[in-house]
């Protein structure tokens, strides 16, 4: 449609449609510059939620990244840090906060793990899944979940395994405290 509808719909019948700047934008594409705008109407330090889709996918595709971050193609998500770090557990969610003036930003999603997982199995598979990258995790025991903190040059992690409405859940995230080297 056009910039100026106004403008544009009392020219309707005077002028031809060509005045109107073209084809109107296609409903995926007015989506795509609603979001990108929503995305830098945001702050430092506020969460993004991720799209609807890449919520609700777990097949190991990574999220998308901020607009920041997507200009500095060195910052990528870990490895480790997929929403399949446990098999069929559900997303409940995921988002990334907006990127600082320097790019970075952190990254967290939500999982609630399948019935009969208990806090030990969850935090060993967490050890096991991100300790060969943050060497030194630590686990802290908080009383209704426990907490394993790390960091690497370049990031920091939090993870959690704790119980919520009556499964147990998975917390991971990791914030980019430097750029990776070049």
């Amino acid at each position: 449609m056009c910039r100026i509808t106004r403008l544009c719909a009392s020219f309707l019948f005077l002028a031809p449609l060509s005045a109107c700047e073209g084809p109107p934008p296609t409903k995926k594409a007015a989506e795509q510059v609603k979001a990108e705008e929503a995305e830098e109407a945001k702050g430092p330090g506020k969460t993004l939620s991720l799209d609807d889709g890449a919520a609700k996918s777990v097949s190991g595709e990574r999220m998308s990244m901020p607009k920041a971050a997507r200009q500095n193609p060195k910052l990528r998500d870990p490895s480790w840090f997929r929403p399949t770090i446990f098999a069929d557990a559900k997303v409940l969610s995921q988002g990334r906060a907006a990127a600082d003036e320097n790019g970075l930003f952190s990254s967290q999603i939500t999982l609630q793990l399948d019935l009969g997982v208990d806090e030990d199995t969850c935090v060993r598979h967490l050890l096991d899944s991100v300790g060969a990258d943050v060497p030194g995790l630590e686990v802290e025991d908080k009383g209704d979940r426990r907490s394993i903190t790390g960091e690497t040059s370049t990031y920091s992690v939090v993870l959690l395994c704790g119980e919520a409405k009556g499964r147990m859940t998975a917390y991971i995230s990791y914030t980019w405290t430097a750029p990776p080297p070049a």
